[in-house]
This record gives C-alpha cells, sequence and structure tokens, in this order.
C-alpha cells in the first residue's frame, strides 16, 4: 500500500460526507474559502525489525481551514470525523492500522484574513 494511496482513499471518503471541500494542495480558492480541508505533506518509509524483515510506515498530514475564528469547534469536528475515517478505513481489502494521531488547532494571522488553521497527523504501519 502506498501513502498516496492511503491519502486518496481517506479524502474520498471524507469527501463523500460533504461537511467541506477537501483539496489536495495548499491554497484556497481566491473567492471567500469558508471552511475546508486539504491534504498535506505524505511520506513512507521502512523500520527494520528485529530479524530480517521490516515494517512500512505512512505519515499523512491533513489540514482543516476556517475563516471564521469563532468555529473551533468545527475544526475539532473535522478532525476527529477524519481520524474516524482513518481508524477504520479499508483499502484494497487490507485495513489499515493507524498507530498514531495528533490534532492541533491555531490561528493563522499570516494572512490579511486571519484562519483557524487544525493539524492532523495520522501514522499508520503496514
Amino acid at each position: 500500500m502506498t501513502d498516496e494511496k492511503l491519502a486518496a482513499a481517506i479524502s474520498s471518503e471524507f469527501a463523500k460526507l460533504e461537511i467541506c471541500p477537501i483539496y489536495d494542495y495548499w491554497l484556497p480558492p481566491e473567492e471567500n474559502p469558508g471552511t475546508y480541508v486539504n491534504l498535506g505533506n505524505v511520506s513512507q518509509g521502512t523500520v527494520p525489525t528485529k530479524g530480517t524483515g521490516t515494517i512500512e510506515e505512512l505519515t499523512i498530514y491533513y489540514h482543516v481551514w476556517t475563516d471564521r475564528l469563532d468555529r473551533r469547534a468545527d475544526v475539532i469536528s473535522i478532525m476527529d470525523r477524519l481520524t474516524k475515517i482513518a481508524r477504520y478505513l479499508v483499502v484494497d481489502g487490507m485495513n489499515t492500522v493507524l498507530t498514531h494521531t495528533e490534532h492541533h488547532v491555531m490561528t493563522d494571522t499570516s494572512t490579511t484574513t486571519p484562519f483557524l488553521h487544525g493539524v492532523v497527523l495520522f501514522e499508520f504501519t503496514h
């Protein structure tokens, strides 16, 4: 399983919920972006095990954005939905193993419109 395939499966399942748009690029649309999710970094690596085997590790970041600073609960709810999808996802008939997740919400004032920015980290083993 590749990190791109896993990220695509999570994004596809989230899009079906029709909570908000999900994009696979960093910047929001020029018009009022409202609340949206975008896929961040994905990476893949291997870790040696005792003996001659290895375990594949997949890391995926999702970013949740809203231009409403009073919508922290919405950002957290979206991050929780993404986590639920990641926890129970089956890809190509194989269950995924979510080994670690982190959620952070911060205020981003680097643009003229301040945003709430939620970051979700998923780590999987395969």
